[in-house]
């Protein structure tokens, strides 16, 4: 085997007495990488929710005649309460 299939197959080609043994790539700690890729995800998955909650929150106050009069009167009482 040549060092350019060594290379394709991605792991280290060592001669030895019955021929040429591959051995499995050396890998890279994975740790850091592996947990800032679940920090991203979680990241995004956490300000989807947030947007997607905003967004049905402001279709709710902007059609929903019963929502808007239940706001407008705690509203009106939180006002009172703090003055």
């Amino acid at each position: 085997m040549s060092s350019a299939s060594a290379s394709r197959y991605g792991c280290c080609v060592e001669k030895c007495e019955v021929g040429y043994l591959r051995t499995p790539p050396r890998l890279v700690p994975t740790t850091m990488s592996r947990t800032s890729s679940v920090l991203t995800l979680a990241s995004i998955t956490l300000l989807g929710g947030l947007l997607a909650y905003a967004a049905y929150f402001d279709h709710k106050r902007r059609n929903d005649v019963d929502f808007r009069k239940r706001l407008r009167t705690t509203h009106q009482i939180l006002t009172m309460l703090l003055n």
